[in-house]
């Protein structure tokens, strides 16, 4: 039996048990039906169009690549499908095979030799190129190949890279601009569920504060991303507040060499650490554009959001996946 399958590599940080768990949930989120198991260190998941669930996982942290094919009840299937997908993606031209697998039965190279072979079998004069392929082929082998098969694929895409999203908490200071948008998103690679916390200081930087949230959520499994909107004190007064709620998670801001309106001249905020701070500039515009943001809001919007004789309210949002404008109308 041949099954449409998509394999997740997976980057060697943290676990992979981590790493599966949030593909589950992304896929379950977005109405998958899918068998998931682990197959040495990738990440099979059997089910749904395998481009759609590349799409779906691609920006995950602790993805290394995704590769697309089919799944095989018996080992000459697997072969016969990487032949398959060689004469539709090689055309003569230079090729990769890496293999993963979990079993005893077959080892890594004698999948590899195997697999070779039968891509020469289907596109005569093609070459192997390890060190620069124009297409590299994925194979996947279960405990028990001879009784479970594997899977077969192209590997489709590079992948986030990074630690999947683990246990360990913080949360980051937002403004809605460059420096705080790549810490936050850096923070994420790093493994760590998130809490963005956003002093309210105009409706420009609530925006641009919603679309952070909203292209991180739709990055990595929904539950590690949520929102905290605080609205009636300044930002050294809302550091103040989380400091004292005892939360225990650490406290990250994305201050910077060209944010001298908020930054003291001695450093960060007592209690708050700027780990990206030595980043080169160009570095930041290369990230935030990878993210698909636009930038720094208004000068105004870096300002603290003192509102006399007012008390501190807050609006959360935790693990809720939603576009900017919705957002926007939860906060409001």
């Amino acid at each position: 039996m041949v099954t449409e399958s998509t394999l997740v590599g997976w980057t060697g940080l943290g676990s992979i048990a981590d790493l599966k768990k949030a593909v589950r949930r992304v896929l379950k989120l977005e109405g998958v039906d899918s068998q998931i198991r682990v197959q040495g260190s990738a990440i099979r998941v059997d089910g749904g169009r395998p481009t759609e669930v590349a799409d779906f996982l691609a920006y995950m942290p602790g993805v290394s690549w995704i590769a697309v094919g089919h799944s095989s009840d018996s080992v000459k299937g697997v072969f016969g499908e990487i032949a398959s997908l060689a004469r539709i993606y090689l055309k003569k031209r230079t090729f990769a095979i890496v293999a993963e697998t979990s079993s005893r039965e077959m080892l890594e190279s004698d999948v590899v030799g195997r697999a070779v072979s039968a891509v020469f079998d289907a596109v005569p004069g093609s070459k192997v190129d390890e060190d620069s392929p124009s297409v590299t082929f994925r194979v996947a082998m279960g405990r028990k190949p001879t009784r479970d098969g594997g899977v077969a694929g192209v590997e489709l895409r590079k992948g986030a890279g990074g630690t999947p999203t683990g246990a360990t908490g913080c949360l980051c200071l937002v403004s809605g601009g460059m420096h705080s948008s790549v810490m936050t998103w850096y923070a994420l690679l790093s493994g760590m569920r998130v809490e963005l916390v956003h002093v309210a200081a105009s409706d420009e930087s609530l925006r641009e504060v919603a679309r952070l949230y909203g292209e991180l959520s739709h990055r990595v499994d929904p539950s590690a991303v949520g929102l905290r909107v605080v609205e009636g004190v300044s930002v050294r007064e809302t550091i103040r507040m989380l400091r004292n709620a005892q939360e225990g998670r650490p406290i990250y801001a994305g201050f910077h060499c060209r944010c001298n309106d908020v930054r003291p001249a001695h450093g960060s905020p007592r209690g708050v650490a700027s780990p990206l701070y030595l980043l080169p500039e160009h570095e930041f515009s290369g990230v935030l554009s990878s993210l698909g943001l636009r930038g720094y809001p208004s000068r105004e919007a870096w300002t603290s959001a003192r509102r006399s004789g007012r008390r501190p309210v807050e609006r959360r949002i935790r693990g809720k996946r939603c576009d900017m404008h919705g957002v926007l109308d939860g906060l409001r």
